[in-house]
């Protein structure tokens, strides 16, 4: 069995093994490092709600802008990691689940928006003129009105329901994915990651190389894998 065989195999190992020890923690996420000769992979799992800072379907321009500007921010190597080598990117990866691509509530709520506006300002007049009449028909419709106030009542808190259910937020991870390529010995990585996404507490390393193979729980404090 080749090297890069037997690195793939490792590193599904070693996911597995990851996934199963630490379920979706927000606050944690992993790395996992394999070296095949001059090469390195680094594989990250990250939660959405520390990197994005939501998990559902994005709903504001902010969200819209979070999502679209991602791939930049962890697109370039240093932002995540530090490597003590002479290092090119042969290859960088980024994965976002198609619930984080969806912006068409962000396109509704936008055109809605400028939609109630026009629509506001051409009803004024019609609802001031609408108030004499509801005021001569108030009495009548009083007594009927309390029917249908709880019967909108029950409709509104179904839809309530229906509302909070289609917003519950559903656990997503975003991962990101380097292959770096080294003219030299690789002795250890420095991960400024939890500088570039603040209310990540901890990062999970699992790695395998030339020279060892090992684990790691980093932190902010404490954020450099040494290889021996």
């Amino acid at each position: 069995m080749n090297l890069k065989a037997l690195i793939t195999i490792c590193l599904i190992l070693l996911s597995t093994q990851v996934y199963s020890q630490h379920a979706h923690v927000h606050g944690q996420g992993k790395v996992l490092i394999a070296q095949d000769g001059d090469d390195w992979q680094l594989q990250f799992v990250l939660p959405a709600a520390d990197v994005l800072g939501f998990e559902h379907v994005p709903e504001t321009m902010e969200q819209k802008q979070a999502v679209e500007s991602l791939s930049g921010k962890v697109g370039n190597v240093p932002n995540l990691v530090s490597i003590d080598g002479n290092c090119t990117v042969a290859n960088s990866d980024v994965s976002i689940p198609e619930l984080f691509t969806d912006f068409s509530k962000v396109e509704k709520s936008s055109g809605l928006a400028s939609a109630k506006h026009d629509h506001d300002h051409d009803t004024h007049d019609h609802d001031h003129h609408k108030h004499d009449h509801d005021h001569h028909k108030h009495d009548h419709d009083h007594d009927h009105h309390n029917d249908d106030h709880n019967h909108h009542k029950h409709d509104h808190d179904h839809h309530k329901h229906d509302h909070d259910h289609a917003h519950e937020e559903v656990h997503k991870d975003i991962e990101v994915n380097y292959v770096v390529s080294c003219t030299n010995n690789v002795d250890s990585m420095t991960f400024a990651i939890f500088d570039v996404f603040s209310s990540l507490e901890k990062l999970d390393a699992n790695w395998i190389s030339n020279k060892s193979q090992g684990a790691k729980m980093l932190s902010p404090d404490d954020n450099s894998v040494v290889f021996n």
